[in-house]
């Protein structure tokens, strides 16, 4: 028998075999019909220790790649720099990175990282300062001694300095480019009030009253063991790791730390319409109220209203009624998130000039219609479904595991909430989505803000109430130059799991 034929035989077996495969076959005739193994949701645990100066350090091993990476969170974000000084601790991890350290000028610092093809980098949130160190795992000795002499050992150069600050002032300039940059750095100043250290942003006035003393100060006031928790993953030893760690880390002697009040009494949102004139055919929306504090009974709950409500994706309410029914947006979004002081309920879009008001009316019946009834059995399980299926992406590898148990720590969760996170999803109920939706959501409290050209809405705002027109810098570099408009309707005119969601 030729080759050819043999193929042929083999083709027509293979064709017979998926006849008869799929006549025995049951054939589903709807994907809703598929039934699968409930998920079971188990990651590694990363074991806890404190070292005997105060750190706190998460270790997990994974011997699936060659790879090593740590994170250090440290409570000392920009919440807790003075309010004439904004900025400051966005500079501070900034040039503690870039500014070398007293063995190791900046440039030998990043020639040896690059040549060994990590990282290090510290990224300073409202909150907290995070850095990061990510290497092959046969640098990572090599690597954690360069983590540890930037986070302890910075010298703050001054030409480091100067260009950070060069940075800083050209994102001051770019602040107000854009509807959406403009709407965020606005926004956060209607919901919390202008000078709350949620709201503040930094100037060229804060930045150019910035010293090098000031950097040296905020650095040893804030960094320091007892006030950092380490997390380290990737394929090593963990015997041999804690020895390096403690080798590193442990003559780092503690200190005292003090840290500033934050406010924590607001009065509740007063409605309002706001404007800010931009020269653009397409509006931004942003529109809400206060949220919750953080460690809220009602958190879970809460959790799963936000994804029914605007963070679901295709299955939410404000998809389905903004972008899918009408057309308005090409995305929208809505929820609440919890703060250290209080959170902030928003929601929002961008939509045509010409579809602003009914944009605005229709996120506003939404979140009406979420306060009025409870929603339905489908759309609680969907939620809860799709809320698990989403979380457990937040764990697929050890170095997110360990980030989390990191971030967890950091905002004060207790120890086995992941543990328990699943269960307490499920207990969910209608009823209790319906009982946060009318207690935390306040549609005839909300803070309404609008850029965009007024020239082009469909109907004036002020149908929406009075409104109130604001003034923003064309160069936010420099206050002396302000964008005016012109009087069209009789008036001239701010965070999964969780350290991306602190306070942006």
């Amino acid at each position: 028998m030729t080759h050819r034929r043999i193929l042929k035989v083999g083709a027509c077996l293979l064709l017979v075999g998926l006849i008869i495969g799929c006549a025995t076959a049951r054939i589903h005739r709807h994907p809703h019909e598929l039934r699968f193994t409930p998920l079971k949701f188990a990651p590694p645990k990363a074991e806890r220790t404190v070292l005997n100066n105060g750190i706190v350090l998460y270790v997990l091993e994974d011997h699936d790649l060659p790879l090593f990476n740590a994170v250090a969170s440290f409570r000392a974000g920009s919440i807790y720099e003075p309010a004439d000084k904004v900025g400051l601790a966005s500079l501070t991890g900034t040039v503690a990175r870039t500014g070398g350290t007293t063995s190791m000028t900046g440039d030998e610092i990043d020639d040896e990282l690059e040549f060994m093809a990590g990282s290090v980098e510290i990224n300073v949130v409202r909150e907290g300062a995070v850095g990061a160190l990510n290497v092959l795992a046969k640098n990572m000795n090599r690597g954690l001694e360069i983590f540890a002499d930037v986070l302890r050992n910075p010298v703050f150069s001054e030409d480091k300095i100067d260009l950070a600050k060069k940075a800083a002032l050209e994102e001051i300039r770019r602040r107000y480019d854009t509807p959406d940059s403009i709407a965020a750095a606005e926004f956060p100043k209607l919901i919390y009030g202008e000078n709350s250290v949620w709201a503040r942003f930094s100037t060229e006035t804060t930045i150019n009253d910035i010293s090098r003393d000031d950097l040296i100060q905020f650095h040893k006031k804030y960094y320091v063991p007892n006030n950092v928790i380490l997390g380290i993953s990737g394929d090593f030893n963990k015997e041999q790791l804690i020895a390096k760690v403690n080798a590193l880390f442990g003559g780092w002697s503690p200190a005292e730390v003090s840290f500033p009040r934050v406010e924590d009494e607001k009065p509740m949102s007063v409605h309002s319409v706001n404007y800010i004139y931009k020269d653009v055919n397409q509006s931004s929306i942003l529109m809400g109220h206060l949220g919750i504090r953080r460690h809220n009974p009602d958190e879970i709950s809460v959790e799963i209203m936000n994804y029914i409500l605007g963070w679901g994706g295709f299955t939410s309410k404000l998809w389905k009624e903004v972008r899918q029914d009408r057309g308005l947006a090409y995305d929208v979004f809505g929820g609440i998130t919890a703060g250290l002081d209080y959170g902030v309920f928003e929601a929002g879009c961008q939509t045509s000039g010409r579809t602003t008001c009914e944009a605005i009316t229709v996120i506003r019946d939404v979140i009406t219609e979420m306060t009025e009834s409870p929603p339905s059995d489908a759309e609680l399980a969907l939620a809860k479904e799709g809320r698990l299926n989403r979380f457990v992406f937040n764990f697929a590898s050890t170095a997110q595991i360990v980030r989390q148990r990191v971030t967890l720590e950091f905002l004060g969760y207790p120890l086995d909430y992941l543990d328990t996170y699943e269960a307490k999803i499920a207990a969910v109920t209608r009823d209790d989505v319906h009982r946060v939706a009318t207690t935390y959501l306040h549609p005839d409290r909300l803070v309404v803000l609008v850029v965009g050209n007024s020239a082009q809405f469909d109907k004036p705002l002020s149908t929406l109430g009075e409104v109130n027109a604001i003034e923003i810098p064309r160069n936010a570099a420099s206050s002396a130059l302000m964008e005016r408009t012109v009087p069209v309707f009789g008036y001239a005119p701010p965070s999964t799991l969780l350290f991306a969601r602190i306070q942006r």
